[in-house]
Order: C-alpha cells, then sequence, then structure tokens
C-alpha cells in the first residue's frame, strides 16, 4: 500500500486556525516583522510555555520563499529579538534589498531548549502589525476565503517564487540582460536555478479567450487570465503559478490584493498564460505522489 505522507509545510502554514488552548508544549511566536526603512528589519518572538526551564537558544533565517532555501543570519542568539541590517545597496543584486517594491522577505526563528535539544520553529513574512482585536478578524476573512477556495471553487496549484538576488546566471551579459531566452539554469530570471522552492495552495482560475495577434513571426496566441488566490505565499509580478490537475502555467503581471488594515487577506491575480515551449515548463512541481497531497 502507498505510504501516507502528510501536506507540504506551505499548505500546512496556510491553515489559519483558532490560537491553540493552552498547553504543557512550548512553541515559539513571531510578534513583530516590521521593516524600518531604509536598510532594517526588526524581528521580535516570544515562546508560550517555556516549562520549568525556561532556557532556549534561537537560531533566524531570511528567504524570498515561505519553503526556502533559507539564509542563516542570526546565530545562537539567546535575547527575544533580532534586527537584520544585511541590506546592501540598491544596485547590488547578489543580496536581498529594501528598496524595491518587488522583493518579499519571509524570517524562520527555530528556539532550541537547553537540556533535552527540542526544537521548535515559526515562519512569517514581513507585514505591518495588528493589534489582537484586528488581528482575529483577519485571521477570519483569511480562514473564509481558504475555506471557500479549498472547498468549493478553487483547485491545487504550485506557486514559484521569481528569485530576485543571489547568484547571477552564467547566461547574463555584461548589460544584465540574459543572453538565452529559454535557458534551463535560470529560465529568463537572470539568477541560477530561477525560482525558489513551489509553494502549495489553492486558486480559482478564471475563463478568458484567447487573444490572437498578427506579429513579424506570424500568429501570436495570448491568454490573460484573473486568478483569485489566498494571502499566502503573497505573489508578484514575473512569478509563475501552475495548475496541478492540468499542468496548465501562468506569469503574475499585477495583483490587486484585498486588505484589512493594510494585511492580505486574499489576492486577486492578472496573468499571462506560458506557451507550452516554455523553459518555466521545465520547473519541476512534482504533485503526483501516493496518495496526492490534496487527498491527505
Amino acid at each position: 500500500m502507498p505510504t501516507q505522507r502528510q501536506a507540504p509545510l506551505s499548505v500546512r502554514q496556510a491553515i489559519h486556525q483558532p490560537p491553540p488552548k493552552l498547553t504543557n508544549t512550548p512553541r515559539v511566536e513571531m510578534v513583530r516583522v516590521y521593516p524600518m526603512y531604509p536598510r532594517r528589519v526588526f524581528l521580535q518572538w516570544i515562546i508560550r510555555n517555556p516549562g520549568t526551564t525556561p532556557a532556549f537558544t534561537y537560531q533566524v533565517y531570511r528567504s524570498g520563499s515561505a519553503e526556502g532555501e533559507w539564509e542563516h543570519i542570526g546565530v545562537d542568539l539567546n535575547v527575544y529579538y533580532y534586527v537584520d541590517e544585511d541590506f546592501p545597496a540598491p544596485e547590488d543584486q547578489e543580496e536581498p534589498g529594501l528598496f524595491s517594491m518587488q522583493r518579499v522577505l519571509y524570517y524562520k526563528v527555530t528556539a532550541t531548549r537547553t537540556g533535552d535539544s527540542s526544537v521548535y520553529e515559526v515562519i512569517k513574512k514581513m507585514e505591518p502589525w495588528l493589534d489582537a482585536r484586528r488581528m482575529g478578524m483577519h485571521r477570519k476573512f483569511v480562514r473564509d476565503a481558504l475555506v471557500a477556495l479549498k472547498k468549493v471553487i478553487g483547485t491545487e496549484v504550485a506557486i514559484l517564487k521569481k528569485r530576485r538576488w543571489g547568484e547571477q546566471c552564467d547566461c547574463v551579459a555584461s548589460t544584465g540582460q540574459p543572453t538565452r531566452s529559454n535557458c534551463g539554469t535560470c529560465y529568463g530570471t537572470t539568477f541560477k536555478d530561477g525560482y525558489w522552492e513551489p509553494v502549495y495552495g489553492y486558486a480559482q482560475l478564471g475563463s478568458q479567450p484567447i487573444d490572437v495577434a498578427t506579429a513579424i513571426q506570424g500568429k501570436v496566441e495570448r491568454r490573460e487570465v484573473t486568478i483569485m488566490m489566498s494571502n499566502v505565499p503573497q505573489v508578484e509580478e514575473g512569478d509563475v503559478i501552475a495548475f496541478l490537475r492540468s499542468d496548465r502555467r501562468f506569469q503574475v503581471q499585477h495583483v490587486t490584493p484585498t486588505q484589512v488594515h493594510n494585511v492580505d487577506v486574499h489576492q486577486e491575480v492578472i496573468a499571462n498564460e506560458l506557451s507550452p515551449s516554455s523553459s518555466e515548463y521545465n520547473i519541476p512541481v512534482n504533485p503526483w505522489i501516493e496518495p496526492c497531497w490534496w487527498e491527505v
């Protein structure tokens, strides 16, 4: 018989549930991920139910996706906060920056308890802070949108977050532009690997007709669609959304989030369908496990 597998981490994170009842199990909770422009991000966390041995060591990680890969930026901390100041000048493409409006940062904090080496972790993206009442409202709106997408109107998708910093691909010219349109290493992003690890979730695909235009190379087909999806992860121009049951892939053009007090509830996306010959179809998402993750 096939082995039962748990849903991907990103799917489990996207399910917003009421706060857990008090137990004896410790957990780490991120209470602030606040941008201090132009070159700082302030993080603050707390330990719930620390037990009789409240001695913990903390590690801080940063990524461009909720799935990683993670860059270790805070090592063996014994305080409950961290200021991320490792942001370069805006022209530096090797590291993340805060100057671009198309760079969403995710942070992970792990807590290791002294004595038994138990590890607890939390992941949160950089976003405005809400008080307890507004956080409760936001949690309910997000949960309602997710339930509607998962149970009624949506289907399973993999979101491929475009890399916006990192090691440049060998196909990049001195001008900063890729020299190959279908590069199998960067997929046209100019950065090696092109996209972060896929984040799995649910989305609703709107139906739009195919627009046929005449160009020098002949007839060019183009389909622009609307996609409604949850607020996790936040998508940006250039990201790719892959619908898993049909393997149709779309590149994000515009995003209009629905917000409560400047915090996203769900997202309405305008995207172009990619041609089956596009290099983005070579990016593995591999949803076909036994059983499929959405049936677990």
